[in-house]
């Protein structure tokens, strides 16, 4: 019998700016909270907000509360049951798979995003995103210009697609880690890089990327045309593929390439989000459990688009909905929710029954 777990970051987070008038109605998600068990959430809630959250803008703010959940993809990993760090999970190489390429054996890959620094007092803000992303020429020129520069110090940077770039490192560097370019977006880049004298060839190598950028004649342009420059990379979730993978998950629903890595790396089959919405019992797909990632509310938060999180809500209701009715009927065994932001929703068969528990506003 199926089971499904839905990872859905940002679910109980609306955007900063949403008034609480303006919040859809979710019949199912309502019934669903107030009805299922609660569990812990197995990687814990982050202790603190990170250094530096006093007088950031809203964007800033919101990535500062969203710090307090644990970490989307490290909660994606452990769920799937991938054996890898819950800090600094090797996201970067199982994207790459996820983006269609083929990634050697011991190779070391990292994210290196496109982003846009922009100086504030005493600070230099992080910006990136759909809504910075790069033109396709743009892109390709920019990946040119770094990989001639840095040929000989063994990078190498690829450009799947426009947004999303990645690093290849040939020569022996001492380990990075630095924090996920979605727990940074908006903040201060001072409140995470590394200060250590280990960490001096990777802060180079940023201030390098960050020169040659602003000297590209497609930076000038944008500036022109009144859009923000590609003025820098984010360097964050390297690592090596693992050398031995066994899933504890049957199938795996999403759309980031880090899902469809992992599916590839495990040998599971890899559903879309919308194909899973058109179907959401996955009547044509195996049996066993289901492990979904619902990234729809988060790249909302992070764009701080009220619109597209209230899209988001009203998309996912429906299909909650219908797996609500597959538990009346003894076609699901369980829903698992979890919002990573705080305890995890648990619904079984009987919990339909708790008419006691009366459905609140979501977010409350």
């Amino acid at each position: 019998m199926r089971s499904f777990e839905i990872l859905c970051p940002a679910l109980l987070a609306p955007p900063v700016d949403l008034d609480a008038a303006d919040m859809p109605d979710t019949p199912a998600l309502s019934r669903l909270l107030a009805r299922a068990d609660q569990r812990p959430n197995p990687l814990g809630d982050r202790p603190s907000s990170p250094a530096g959250s006093k007088g950031l803008d809203a964007a800033a703010k919101a990535a500062a509360g969203r710090s307090l959940a644990p970490d989307p993809l490290a909660a994606l990993f452990d769920r799937a049951g991938l054996a890898c760090s819950p800090d600094h999970p090797p996201s970067a190489p199982i994207a790459l798979l996820g983006e269609g390429k083929e990634v050697e054996p011991g190779s070391l890959w990292f994210h290196a995003d496109p982003v846009h620094l922009r100086p504030d007092r005493d600070r230099l803000r992080l910006y990136a995103g759909r809504a910075l992303a790069p033109e396709p020429d743009e892109a390709e020129a920019l990946v040119k210009v770094f990989n001639c520069h840095f040929a000989e110090e063994g990078f190498e940077l690829l450009a799947p697609r426009p947004e999303r770039w990645y690093l290849r490192v040939y020569g022996r560097l001492p380990q990075l880690q630095m924090a996920p370019i979605y727990a940074v977006q908006g903040g201060s880049i001072g409140d995470h890089l590394p200060r250590d004298a280990n960490s001096l060839p990777w802060v180079r190598l940023l201030n390098e990327a960050q020169m040659l950028f602003h000297a590209e004649p497609g930076g000038r342009l944008r500036a022109k045309t009144g859009q923000p420059a590609i003025n820098g990379i984010w360097i964050w979730g390297g690592g090596i593929l693992p050398a031995q993978v066994k899933l504890r998950v049957d199938c795996l629903v999403g759309d980031m390439p880090a899902v469809r890595g992992l599916a590839r790396l495990g040998l599971r089959p890899c559903l879309g989000l919308d194909e899973w919405l058109a179907d959401p019992l996955a009547s044509k797909g195996p049996g066993g459990r289901y492990l979904l990632f619902w990234d729809r509310h988060w790249r909302a938060a992070l764009d701080q688009d009220p619109e597209g999180w209230i899209r988001a809500s009203c998309q996912l209701d429906p299909a909650l909905a219908r797996l609500e009715q597959a538990l009346g009927r003894g076609g699901l065994a369980e829903i698992w929710l979890d919002p990573l932001q705080g305890p995890t929703f648990v619904f079984r068969p009987h919990h339909r029954w708790r008419l006691w528990r009366r459905p609140g506003p979501i977010g409350d």
